[in-house]
């Protein structure tokens, strides 16, 4: 695959998430008033995306590796979506979302001690400017609250999810069973079946419990809507990242997708939001754009 192709298809699944991240946003804003809505929610949306990918793609028979990756990967999305919901509700948002995103850099890691995957010069600097934009592109609110101990733990908590995904994404990518046709359609249901299993079980274990509330969200069919719509853009955006991690190395993979996802959020804010940017926040941009262009630069020495 060469280096315009992959970036196509980044191109493709980072527009793909942005969608996804604009529709969720917008059902948030609307029907999700506490964490078991949350959560209700995301036990829904897990069910129709694996309800989707047996629809639109064709399946394989899975093999006892694809099921036990697929499991563990199932186990670090609800890891994520959980910790990651109750870090933004208990701590700063700003603080919690940049670095939960710091995940994307673990993955990169990843690749190069296990996969021997190439890191070049310019791409480190790349990397470096993504850093400088996640940094930039977040203030610090004044009614922001203190950093505890327990907020710490759950976005800690929440990284490690949204890493262990990316992790046993590209150790699946690697194993035999992985090469029959379909085989990642298999691994992606069966994650996200299992996703669903897991947050239904930690719904009505903290509602029986009574540690949470019932959500109030039920089955309106205005929120089946957007589930359908978001599990649809997912089942596409979850092939083509398993074709991505399958096709292209974590070192240019993760850090270019993460960058281009900001990008397109920051047009999607501004063009329909009308969100407007700081000083702080335009520059954050800029050394997006600077990170995107300097990871399809592959020059200089390799680690």
């Amino acid at each position: 695959m060469s280096y315009f192709v992959q970036f196509l298809l980044l191109a493709g699944i980072s527009v793909l998430g942005c969608v996804k991240v604009s529709l969720q946003g917008s059902m948030s804003r609307r029907y999700v008033r506490c964490t078991q809505d949350g959560v209700w929610f995301n036990g829904m949306l897990f069910a129709a995306i694996a309800c989707c990918m047996c629809l639109i793609f064709p399946l394989a028979k899975p093999d006892l590796s694809t099921v036990l990756h697929a499991a563990a990967a199932g186990v670090c999305v609800v890891l994520f979506q959980t910790c990651y919901a109750l870090a933004l509700a208990s701590g700063p948002v700003s603080l919690t979302t940049l670095i939960v995103n710091f995940s994307v850099l673990l993955v990169a890691g990843f690749g190069m001690a296990m996969y021997g995957d190439r890191l070049y010069a310019t791409q480190i600097a790349g990397i470096a400017a993504l850093v400088v934009s996640m940094f930039l592109s977040v203030e610090k609110k004044e009614n922001e609250k203190k950093r505890q101990g327990r907020w710490l733990l759950l976005v800690l908590l929440a990284m490690t999810g949204d890493s262990g995904i990316g992790f046993v994404q590209r150790m699946f990518s690697v194993t035999p069973g992985a090469a029959t046709p379909h085989m990642d359609i298999t691994f992606s249901a069966i994650m996200y079946v299992i996703a669903s299993l897991l947050a239904f079980a930690f719904y009505f274990c903290n509602t029986r419990c009574g540690l949470r509330s019932k959500s109030s969200m039920g089955f309106d069919w205005h929120v089946l809507l957007y589930v359908a719509a978001i599990a649809a853009v997912l089942s596409v955006y979850q092939k083509g990242m398993m074709l991505s991690v399958a096709n292209i190395e974590g070192t240019f993979l993760h850090p270019t997708h993460s960058g281009l996802m900001s990008l397109i959020m920051t047009a999607i804010g501004l063009l329909f939001f009308h969100d407007r940017l700081s000083s702080r926040q335009r520059w954050g941009v800029a050394f997006g754009i600077l990170c995107v262009v300097l990871m399809n630069v592959r020059l200089g020495p390799a680690v």
